[in-house]
């Protein structure tokens, strides 16, 4: 847990559970489950420290020529009508 201050009075909920009340300009302590979600209202650590909260980079996938993605699409379609019936069509009926 690090201490972190805000620049206004705001509580921070957060979906796991935890929330924190900032009160402007006091130090108050964040569990480090919520960091991010911290940093991302625009709390600053009091020690001026500047962790990494971002993800690893994940590595860039070189883009598809266009003989490729149009294989992918039609195979993707192909699928789709192979495991698509009357009764399992994502259409809904219409009946006159």
């Amino acid at each position: 847990m690090a201490e972190y201050v805000l620049n206004r009075n705001f509580v921070l909920r957060s979906m796991t559970g935890h929330s924190v009340n900032f009160v402007k300009n006091v130090p108050t302590f964040v569990p480090a489950l919520i960091e991010r979600e911290a940093r991302g209202i625009g709390a600053e650590r009091v020690d001026g420290a500047n962790p990494d909260m971002l993800d690893p980079e994940t590595p860039e996938v070189a883009p598809l020529s266009h003989d490729e993605r149009a294989e992918q699409i039609r195979t993707a379609f192909a699928l789709l009508l192979s495991a698509t019936t009357r009764r399992t069509s994502l259409a809904p009926v219409c009946r006159a």
